[in-house]
């Protein structure tokens, strides 16, 4: 049995997992046939091998890696379970021109102790994880999405729940994170920031159109550093985002809300929002979407509103679309309540203008005259 991994603060020391996983082609590959029948998988599931637990558990005895090299599948489905070891973790796509997939469907994956990160090393590794028709995956250690150039991770969460005991992070490369049909993502933070490492910039979009994403303490979205670390938080019309303490929006970072009819939308709980010079909230129209007086907004629902410099950074940033001749945005309201609404403006009456147009014409014949 291989030794377990070593942590810092959490989350395998790179190196110390990079040699671990590197050490991974040497482990036996999994063929279909044996796998379907084994109650032990170890190893690396690549070589193009899919791999399919279905209606059964499963077991590893050490780390288990996805698509090494090349392609690799495994499908969790029909009510399999899928346990790794104790205090090991799972990869999914690691190597250079890697795609690993793992789909889980009415299934169920679970770490003691240990780890996930999809898309690993550079140079166009992939790693896609689909969790869908009331699955559940509980990792106890960090998910991380991305960790070198050109890496891309993916996660969608559809109807499930994956639940995270550490870090969900994105860090380095190309990552999205998509949850729809009351999918449920918790973790004890969320980290859009990119990764602690100068190994190169990241772009992360993490999508909430009808689900909720936890976390039970901060979020964080964008980076800070010259890095180029860029982060997009969308809140759809029926997304939840909460955080027990602080959200913070950093100098990259973005939260969109889309809005339909008055009083639909997503929302953003927390304790508070920081918004860092350059951050940005950004609103767009949704199905439903009518420009009307008094039509209304909650986007944001904070135990203390925003103020000082986030106040004056969120009136910098902020993004509004047009409303068409009429009306108005009132974002009077937005800092203290996090209430957006609308209000008319005057419009002149045709007769209106006709008066303006001829005391126009009166006055360009006076000065006329005088000429």
């Amino acid at each position: 049995m291989k030794k377990s991994i070593h942590t810092h603060y959490g989350v395998p020391h790179w190196r110390t997992l990079s040699a671990a996983l590197a050490a991974a082609a040497a482990l036996p590959l999994l063929s279909p046939s044996a796998a379907r029948a084994a109650d032990i998988i170890d190893g690396a599931i690549s070589g193009d091998a899919v791999v399919t637990i279905s209606g059964t558990e499963a077991t590893t005895t050490g780390d288990l890696t996805i698509g090494g090299g090349s392609t690799g599948t495994l499908n969790i489905t029909n009510g399999g379970v899928l346990s790794i070891a104790e205090s090991h973790n799972i990869v999914v796509g690691i190597g250079t021109g890697s795609n690993g997939i793992l789909n889980i469907d009415n299934g169920t994956l679970q770490t003691t102790g240990g780890n996930m990160h999809v898309g690993y090393t550079t140079r166009n590794s992939m790693g896609t994880l689909t969790i869908t028709n009331g699955s559940m995956v509980a990792i106890d250690g960090a998910v991380i999405l991305g960790r070198g150039g050109n890496t891309r991770g993916t996660v969608t969460v559809s109807n499930s729940t994956l639940q995270v005991g550490a870090n969900l992070s994105s860090w380095v490369g190309a990552n999205t994170l998509d949850i729809t049909d009351g999918g449920l993502v918790s973790a004890n933070t969320v980290d859009m920031a990119g990764s602690i490492n100068s190994d190169g910039s990241s772009v992360s979009i993490f999508t909430v159109t009808s689900g909720t994403l936890q976390s039970a303490s901060t979020i964080v979205i964008g980076g800070i550093s010259t890095t180029a670390h860029v982060a997009t938080l969308n809140i759809g019309k029926e997304g939840l985002v909460t955080a027990d303490t602080t959200a913070t929006i950093n100098n990259q970072g973005r939260i969109e809300f889309t809005l339909g009819a008055s009083g639909d939308n997503g929302l953003l709980e927390a304790a508070s929002l920081t918004i860092v010079s350059g951050g940005v909230v950004s609103f767009v129209g949704g199905d439903g979407f009518v420009a009307e007086d008094g039509a209304s907004w909650q986007v944001f629902d904070l135990v203390t509103g925003i103020t000082g410099d986030s106040l004056a950074n969120l009136e910098s940033g902020l993004s509004l679309f047009g409303l068409g001749e009429g009306y108005a945005w009132d974002t009077s309201l937005l800092g203290s309540a996090g209430i957006l609404s609308i209000v008319t403006t005057a419009v002149p009456e045709p007769a209106t203008y006709a008066a303006l147009a001829g005391l126009a014409m009166l006055a360009y014949v006076i000065v006329r005259r005088r000429r």
